[in-house]
């Protein structure tokens, strides 16, 4: 309410000093202070415009680290981010602005105030807000609707649609933890009876790898991704491989 009230002051400002200038351009005297109170602003403020004095908000605006365009830039960058479900942390926010006052300063070790978060959303209260999240693993089953659905479909739709992009350019990927050798069923066995569980040795580790099988949006399927753990694996180039996956060795 605040914030507003003080737009609508600022609004009328500029228009109690738009009458003052066609007065005078129309020969007239205007006399600031019936002008002032016609507008419902306080003359002072009105007579400071006419003699060019700066206001405390121009300079405020002029001794910002980062600059006003900046700063609508990050504002965008903040809702997009939350739309997307990655919204940013207050600390990230803070590194996001450290590397924009960076940028235009040419300063390497260049950093915004202590308090300089609370000020920005004080000056964007109206478009940013603090939350609590919410993990999206907890409402996952919940968000699952058609209108949440169409939701994303939409965003992803307007996201191709702004940067032109074609669908060989749009690839969906996955990943997956695959036991090596590990025999997950379960198969018949003699054994003494009046037994609930009946164990087996069997010859087999309990190594696994990562698959990352990947899909493009014109419908071309690529061989997976398989990250083994280890740096070598004895006979890899005799193992079988059906789906002609690439494999990639890490320790």
């Amino acid at each position: 309410m605040t914030k507003k009230l003080s737009q609508h002051c600022e609004q009328q400002l500029e228009l109690a000093h738009a009458e003052y200038d066609r007065i005078l351009a129309s020969g007239g005297k205007p006399q600031p202070k019936i002008i002032a109170d016609a507008f419902g602003v306080p003359p002072m403020s009105l007579q400071n415009q006419i003699n060019g004095v700066e206001s405390k908000k121009d300079s405020a605006a002029r001794c910002q680290k980062v600059l006003s365009e900046e700063e609508t830039v990050m504002v965008q960058y903040l809702i997009e981010t939350a739309r997307w479900g990655f919204p940013n942390t207050p600390q990230h926010a803070v590194r996001r602005a450290n590397q924009i006052l960076r940028e235009h300063t040419g300063d390497p070790d260049a950093t915004v105030g202590q308090n300089w978060l609370n000020r920005f959303l004080d000056r964007h209260t109206d478009q940013l807000s603090h939350f609590w999240s919410t993990t999206l693993m907890t409402v996952c089953g919940g968000a699952l609707n058609e209108a949440n659905v169409d939701h994303w479909y939409k965003l992803l739709q307007d996201i191709i649609d702004e940067h032109n992009i074609s669908q060989e350019l749009i690839f969906a990927m996955d990943e997956s933890c695959c036991f090596l050798d590990k025999c997950t069923h379960k198969t018949q066995h003699i054994g003494p009876a009046k037994q609930r569980q009946q164990l087996a040795m069997r010859n087999e580790n309990r190594e696994t790898c990562t698959m990352i099988p990947i899909i493009c949006a014109d419908g071309e399927a690529y061989g997976p991704t398989v990250i083994f753990k280890g740096k070598q694996i004895q006979g890899k180039e005799h193992l079988p491989n059906p789906l002609g996956a690439s494999y990639v060795f890490c320790s």
